[in-house]
């Protein structure tokens, strides 16, 4: 059985304790350590309703237009829902991670609370409140990601100025330790290779954070630097100033204002790298060692990235962005293997590669979790959550096989088990 979590202290207590009443009321699942549920409460029948006739009514993104091609329906059914807040108006759930022991997931909003919760009850067990939070005043949390060493985790999001970042201890509801940056915090990733933890920032800087030690590594993006844009490369030349500024002109440089680092991804396949993508639309290589740019893809989105993942098994990753197209990456060449276009599907926000690397799930504004091969590059099925648009999606790779958890505008976070 797995280890008792200690309870929270604070605002946390009562906020945990009204999430609990919420989903006593709800759905009596039983205890939160128990097997998949045999009985699903009122709620959870009446939004799988809603999903269908939403699957079924094919509503356009767009008034005026067509309505989008609706992919076939994938072998899951909707197994739990987890409500944060407790009957309250809830707050959209902007990420969600799946914690190490795979019994177990983090989800944070833009209420700036992250909650712990069994993945096949949907039952609460744990409440994360940073010191002087307000319910009236929230600091939304971005981005959640986990510790390799099984007990704590990373949550990422706005400050009253900036951004900050908070290490949790999910086990006994602890904080630990916090980071800041001139910009909110937009992104998390894990470092396998080391206890670290690597954040994208608002301000065009990415910082590899080993907490433990309170060591830093900044890769700053090409902002605030004179830099020449090659074909695939992206040389920083020399730092721009004022008194420059006829030099940049007659070396016919431009300055690179790249903006935010919207998403992140650690490389396992090659340890000591990660890949970012950014406001600009471009997808980067970076040395996690030292903060030195390795490859800028050839190529872009022609808007926003907002999410990246890389494969387990092949040096690539993949991005999705607001033009609602994701990107197949070579990392070791930076050419672009394969576009994957979502006709009126909207912005692409959320990416997972399952373990194994043959397929990818994409979360995207309408509402719809696609699934798509990595072998035939074909669109397998769908999966309509019904609670708006996918903010952020996990996969649990266990306990048992390949749910998929999603975090949606709704504020309602769902597990989807296959049939």
């Amino acid at each position: 059985a797995p280890p008792a979590l200690a309870a929270p202290a604070g605002a946390g207590a009562a906020l945990l304790a009204d999430a609990i009443r919420a989903a006593k009321a709800a759905a009596p699942l039983g205890p939160a350590t128990s097997a998949a549920p045999t009985r699903r409460g009122p709620s959870e029948e009446a939004l799988r309703k809603a999903a269908a006739a939403a699957a079924l009514k094919g509503k356009s993104i767009i008034p005026g237009c067509e309505a989008p091609i609706v992919p076939g329906r994938c072998p899951f059914y909707l197994q739990s829902i987890f409500r944060a807040g407790g009957h309250g108006r809830r707050a959209a759930m902007n990420t969600v991670a799946v914690l190490p022991d795979t019994i177990h997931a983090v989800t944070c909003g833009d209420d700036g609370v992250c909650w712990v919760f069994d993945i096949c009850t949907g039952f609460p067990v744990q409440c994360l409140v940073p010191d002087g939070w307000a319910a009236g005043k929230p600091r939304p949390v971005r981005s959640v990601t986990t510790i390799c060493d099984s007990t704590h985790i990373v949550s990422a999001g706005d400050a009253a100025i900036g951004g900050v970042a908070h290490v949790w201890n999910w086990r006994e509801g602890r904080h630990e330790a916090s980071l800041r940056c001139g910009g909110a915090f937009l992104s998390s990733s894990d470092d396998l290779s080391a206890r670290s933890a690597i954040l994208g920032c608002a301000d065009g800087s990415a910082t590899v954070w080993n907490w433990n030690s309170g060591e830093r590594v900044v890769a700053r993006m090409a902002t605030g630097h004179v830099a020449r844009f090659l074909e695939g490369t992206e040389d920083s030349v020399f730092n721009a100033n004022e008194s420059h500024p006829v030099i940049a002109r007659a070396l016919g440089l431009v300055h690179a204002s790249l903006g935010a680092v919207t998403s992140v991804a650690y490389t396992p396949t090659s340890p000591g790298h990660f890949v970012t993508g950014s406001a600009d639309g471009k997808v980067r290589l970076w040395d996690a060692g030292s903060g030195t740019l390795v490859r800028c893809m050839m190529g872009r989105h022609s808007g926003r990235v907002n999410a990246v993942a890389a494969f387990p098994d092949l040096f690539k990753a993949a991005s999705g962005g607001d033009d609602g197209v994701i990107n197949m990456w070579d990392l070791t060449s930076g050419l672009l293997l394969r576009r994957f276009e979502q006709l009126y599907a909207g912005p692409v926000l959320s990416l997972q590669v399952v373990p194994g690397g043959r397929a990818f799930f994409a979360g995207s504004q309408d509402g719809y979790v696609r699934i798509w091969s990595t072998e035939s590059f074909l669109l397998l099925c769908g999966i309509q959550t019904g609670g708006g648009p996918v903010r952020g999606l996990a996969l649990n790779p266990s306990n048992p096989m390949n749910q998929v958890i999603t975090a949606n505008e709704d504020g309602l976070v769902r597990v989807f088990a296959p049939r």
